[in-house]
């Protein structure tokens, strides 16, 4: 996929990349996925509120399936 690099100031050829991250939620920690924007020009990475799996509400599920 193709847009614009925030770090090259330019249109890249862009990667979303998945992975998992740490998140504490009322003093417990869930690892929950997460996706970044990279660069695979410049190697930049970036959270894009269109395409970002937002981890801090997958860990405040993971938190309520714990509660119940």
């Amino acid at each position: 996929m193709y847009g614009f690099c925030p770090e090259c100031c330019e249109d890249r050829e862009l990667q979303l990349v998945d992975s998992r991250r740490t998140v504490s939620v009322r003093g417990e920690s869930f690892d929950v996925p997460c996706r970044q924007t990279k660069c695979l020009m410049c190697s930049a990475t970036w959270f894009d509120p269109e395409t970002m799996i937002d981890p801090l509400a997958q860990a405040y599920r993971e938190y309520q399936k714990n509660v119940k």
